[in-house]
């Protein structure tokens, strides 16, 4: 793997990440809204929505966005039959 390949990977790992914690972050969030209920539990569900939500999508998007980038450069991707075809091949 080049540098090019490796600083990709670790973007869309880094990213990735980050978008999945987030997602558990709101749900945990919505579950003591929930919890809590009344005013309180509202409040908790609408910033978890509004304020952090927000974040988590651009870092999926820009996970999305490296991943797009790393199958072009390596012109591989991991639905690809092309390693099925060249092993039925031999």
């Amino acid at each position: 793997m080049n540098n090019l390949q490796k600083t990709l990977t670790n973007i869309f790992g880094i990213f990735v990440s980050i978008s999945v914690l987030g997602g558990v972050v709101v749900f945990v969030a919505y579950v003591i809204g929930i919890i809590i209920g009344g005013d309180t539990g509202a409040a908790i569900m609408v910033t978890a929505w509004k304020e952090l939500s927000p974040y988590f999508i651009k870092s999926a998007t820009l996970a999305i966005l490296s991943g797009l980038i790393l199958f072009y450069v390596t012109n591989q991707h991991t639905l690809s039959l092309k390693e099925e075809k060249k092993k039925a091949n031999s």
